[in-house]
């Protein structure tokens, strides 16, 4: 799933790969190359998101991947 995720990611389908990744941690909460592939992305949206409800739930499912929970 990560590596799709990536793959989807690179295409510009970050939504896709966001659903594939909340997947991924669901799955495997301690696999730490998912909890980091997780903050990678949604740190990333939220630098990319002009709207602070957006942001702030970015970094939100950012917080609970670091910390190995599944933000759903």
């Amino acid at each position: 799933l990560v590596v799709r995720a990536r793959e989807l990611d690179g295409a510009g389908r970050r939504r896709v790969a966001s659903a594939l990744l909340d997947l991924a941690l669901e799955a495997e909460p301690e696999n730490e190359a998912v909890q980091d592939s997780v903050v990678d992305l949604y740190d990333r949206r939220a630098d990319a998101e002009p709207g602070l409800m957006a942001t702030n739930l970015y970094r939100s499912a950012a917080a609970y991947a670091r910390a190995g929970r599944p933000f759903c």
